[in-house]
């Protein structure tokens, strides 16, 4: 069975059994479910777009740490090289 299918009969089967148990407290909790799940939902719909823009932004931010980071790697070796020999590359005395 599908995870909303078993969610959506434990939801009904739980009502079911609070109205067997006291009527007045069940009719608030039929009440409060939905109001809750309503508001839920419009939090929810709010909420994505903002989580989109801002993981959006973060690999923004990644990409251009990436590439400051794979040029630091390839400068690495070259700058150490030209610090051992002063600066520069080697020149031959002619």
């Amino acid at each position: 069975m599908h995870d909303g299918h078993r969610r959506t009969i434990t939801l009904v089967v739980g009502v079911i059994l609070a109205l067997h148990q006291d009527v007045g407290l069940s009719v608030i909790l039929v009440i409060a479910m939905p109001v809750c799940g309503v508001v839920l939902g419009l939090l929810v719909s709010r909420m994505v777009p903002a989580f989109r823009l801002m993981q959006e932004r973060i690999d923004q931010v990644n990409r251009v740490l990436r590439e400051q980071i794979t040029g630091i790697r390839w400068c690495v070796p070259s700058c150490v090289s030209r610090r051992k020999h002063g600066g520069s590359r080697r020149r031959t005395k002619s």
